[in-house]
């Protein structure tokens, strides 16, 4: 049934592709109320009692994943890059993370795998501490990357902006032809 779906929908992107802003439109509203579905659905499932079932190695492992293996992918994956340090652990500390560990965790839930409820638990586990840890902090990192922005564009008696900097490039190469 999906691959008739995926079937249908190039075959209509491809003979009809004024109706393609038409379906993208409806596409997103519609994974957006599924999004918010499988969310209920899975938060339905954890309570005080649910979280109360992990171990004291299930947390530890939990805040691991956040603290030490998540961030340190982003490291490797940031290897040679221009981005500055801030930015790069802006990311490592938020992302990526979101609806698909969700879904993931229901998949494994529903699934005859061995273990699920054990992995149902522990995925359930960082989803809850990821929403906690990043809700938690996604505002004050926000207002420190806009007082950076600020003073960068308040420039001191000894600091130029990039846009001065550029300009003075611009007229030197203008002075040297003429």
């Amino acid at each position: 049934m999906f691959l008739a779906a995926f079937a249908a929908g190039i075959t209509i992107a491809t003979l009809a592709p004024e109706l393609r802003d038409s379906f993208h439109e409806f596409g997103e509203l519609i994974t957006e109320l599924l999004k918010l579905v499988a969310i209920l659905v899975f938060g339905a499932l954890i309570s005080p009692a649910f979280l109360g079932e992990i171990p004291a190695l299930g947390y530890v492992f939990a805040v691991l994943a956040l603290v030490v293996a998540r961030p340190a992918a982003i490291a490797v994956s940031f290897l040679g890059s221009r981005l500055p340090w801030q930015q790069q652990a802006a990311v490592a500390w938020f992302g990526p993370k979101g609806f698909a560990s969700v879904v993931y965790g229901l998949i494994v839930l529903d699934s005859d795998a061995a273990g699920r409820d054990v992995m149902f638990h522990l995925i359930a586990l960082v989803v809850v501490l990821s929403i906690l840890a990043h809700s938690s902090t996604d505002v004050p990192i926000a207002h420190y990357f806009a007082r950076q922005r600020a003073r960068q564009r308040q420039p001191g008696p000894e600091q130029t902006t990039l846009e001065g900097e550029i300009t003075d490039i611009i007229e030197r190469v203008f002075r040297r032809r003429t």
